[in-house]
C-alpha cells in the first residue's frame, strides 16, 4: 500500500513510540492521583509533557489543556465561550471553509444565543475574504473562528491580517491549527489567535490527543463542557491518557530540533513532482485550491475532469490510500462543501481527489502510484 492520504502519511516518529512504550505498563499510574507517590511520579510526567507543547507553541504552561484531539479543542472553544460575553445580537462569525466541527459547534452556540451564524466568505482559492471579515465584525460578530491551514486543499491563511481586524472590534480569535504544526512555524501564533487548537496525530503523535491554548487574558471567559472531576485546572474533566500526552510531547520536542521550512521544502518536492505527473496525463485535469507554492506543503487537490472520485478511489484499493474529502466526512455522498465554496460545480466536487505525501514518501512511491492511477481512471468516468 502506498499512502497519499494525509491521515496515513504522518506516521508516529520512533521516539513517540518509544518514549510512549513505559506508560502503557511499568510507568502505568493515574496523574490525578495526588495521594501516593505512584500518582506523584505519572503526574510529574504529565507537566513535563504539557511545558513540551507548550514550548512547541512558546506559550506558558498554564494556558495549555490536553483533550481528545483538535475536534473536542474546537468545540470547547466555541461552546466553552460563556453566553456572558455576548452583547445584545452580537454573533459568532466563522469561515466558510472551517471543519466541520467548528462549523457545528459554531451554529450550535449561535443557536444558544438566539442569533444567526455569520459566515465569512473566501475566494477561490480558500482564503478568508478580509471585507467579508470587516463586514461581520462591524455588524456584531465578537467571537471569530478562521483555521490556519485549510484540511482538503490546503489554503494558508493570514492569521495576522484576522488578528488586527478582530483586536480593532474587540473581538475574540480561534485558530484551529491542526493542520500546520508539522511544516509551519507556531511559536508566534499566540500574538493574534486568543485560541488555538491542535492534534498530537497531525506533527508525528498518536492519535487521540491534542491540545487546547487558552490565552491567560480570556481564561476567565472559558467554562468546561466536559465536567466531573475538575481535572486540567477544572477546563476539561477526565483522566488525561497519560501515555498519547507523554507521545504528543515526544513529537513536539522532535519537531522543535528541526527546522519546520526545511521539512516543508522537502516535502513540497515530491508534492510538486506528484502534481506534474498528474497533470500530464490530461490537460483537462486541474488543481483545486491555491497554487503549489502557496498551499500546505504536501497538499495536492486534483480535479479529474469527467471522472468519479469515488470509482476511482475505490479502483485504486488496496494499492493507494488517497481521499475525496476529510476523514471526519468519509461516508457522506454530497460533494465536498469546501469546494463548493471555492466555486466548483458538483460534477467538479466529485470528480476531485485530495492527494498528501509525507516527509518519507519516496519519488519511487509515486512512479509506483502513479502506474496504478493511470489504471484505475480507465475505469472511473462519469
Amino acid at each position: 500500500m502506498i499512502y497519499l492520504d494525509h491521515q496515513s502519511t504522518t506516521r508516529p516518529f520512533e521516539e513517540v513510540l518509544s518514549a510512549m512504550a513505559p506508560f502503557f505498563g511499568a510507568e502505568f499510574g493515574n496523574p490525578h492521583s495526588n495521594d501516593h507517590w505512584v500518582g506523584w511520579k505519572s503526574n510529574k510526567a504529565l507537566e513535563k509533557s504539557r511545558v513540551s507543547v507548550a514550548e512547541f507553541l512558546n506559550v506558558s504552561q498554564s494556558e495549555i489543556i490536553f483533550t481528545s484531539g483538535a475536534t473536542e479543542s474546537n468545540n470547547q472553544s466555541i461552546l466553552g465561550l460563556k453566553n456572558t460575553f455576548f452583547g445584545q445580537d452580537e454573533k459568532v462569525a466563522v469561515s466558510a471553509i472551517e471543519h466541520k466541527c467548528v462549523l457545528e459547534a459554531a451554529a450550535e452556540k449561535s443557536k444558544s444565543l438566539g442569533t444567526d451564524l455569520t459566515e465569512i466568505s473566501v475566494n477561490e482559492f480558500g482564503a478568508f475574504d478580509e471585507e467579508s471579515l470587516f463586514r461581520a465584525l462591524k455588524e456584531g460578530a465578537k467571537f471569530c473562528s478562521i483555521m490556519f491551514v485549510n484540511n482538503e486543499i490546503g489554503t494558508v491563511n493570514d492569521i495576522e491580517l484576522a488578528s488586527k481586524l478582530c483586536k480593532e472590534f474587540g473581538a475574540i480569535l480561534h485558530c484551529d491549527a491542526a493542520q500546520a504544526g508539522l511544516y509551519f512555524d507556531l511559536k508566534n501564533l499566540s500574538e493574534y489567535a486568543d485560541l488555538i487548537s491542535i492534534s498530537a496525530h497531525k506533527i508525528g503523535g498518536p492519535m487521540g490527543v491534542g491540545a487546547l491554548y487558552i490565552s491567560q487574558e480570556i481564561s476567565h471567559l472559558i467554562e468546561p463542557i466536559i465536567r466531573g472531576g475538575g481535572q486540567e485546572r477544572g477546563m476539561r474533566s477526565g483522566t488525561v491518557a497519560l501515555p498519547l500526552a507523554v507521545g504528543f510531547a515526544a513529537a513536539c520536542e522532535k519537531l522543535r530540533r528541526g527546522v519546520a521550512l526545511e521539512r516543508a521544502s522537502a516535502v513540497s518536492y515530491t508534492r510538486d513532482y506528484l502534481a506534474s505527473q498528474l497533470l500530464r496525463l490530461d490537460a483537462k485535469f486541474k488543481i483545486n485550491g491555491p497554487i503549489l507554492q502557496n498551499r500546505h506543503p504536501a497538499n495536492l487537490n486534483i480535479c479529474f475532469g469527467t471522472h468519479d472520485a469515488q470509482v476511482l478511489l475505490s479502483n485504486l484499493q488496496p494499492h493507494v490510500a488517497a481521499s475525496q474529502g476529510s476523514a471526519c466526512s468519509s461516508g457522506f455522498e454530497e460533494p465536498s462543501y469546501v469546494l463548493r465554496k471555492i466555486g466548483l460545480s458538483d460534477n467538479d466536487a466529485k470528480s476531485s481527489v485530495r492527494f498528501s505525501v509525507g516527509l518519507k514518501t519516496t519519488k519511487s512511491e509515486i512512479d509506483e502510484a502513479l502506474v496504478h492511477i493511470k489504471t484505475a481512471l480507465e475505469n472511473s468516468c462519469l
